[in-house]
């Protein structure tokens, strides 16, 4: 991030910064992740089988593999309209078109 911004003030640059508050509530789920049943959840017994965790069909707020997920879903999207991944920094995408740069650092 130093760099980045010492490079947008030696050549007079724009700099814009976006705070995504919601970026973890919502994560598509794709494969399947099993979550210990909480201690005040009644299930009925046909559901129990003695397992002591079940599956989540749903997104989940806090989920652990939430950032994971978003940063799986932010690559995906920044990759349809051409930015690159930088190989020395996997946080920085980089787009270069005629005179115009575009760098985003997560």
């Amino acid at each position: 991030m130093r760099c980045l911004i010492s490079i947008a003030a030696f050549y007079c640059l724009n700099l814009e910064q976006i705070n995504v508050v919601s970026a973890f509530f919502n994560p598509d789920v794709e494969e399947e992740i099993y979550i210990q049943v909480p201690q005040d959840l009644k299930i009925p017994e046909e559901f129990k089988q003695g397992a002591p965790a079940v599956r989540l069909l749903e997104r989940l707020y806090s989920l652990k593999e939430a950032p994971r997920l978003w940063n799986d879903a932010f690559n995906a999207t920044l990759r349809r309209p051409n930015h690159s991944h930088c190989n020395s920094d996997t946080c920085l995408y980089l787009r270069r078109e005629n005179s115009e740069f575009v760098s985003i650092a997560l």
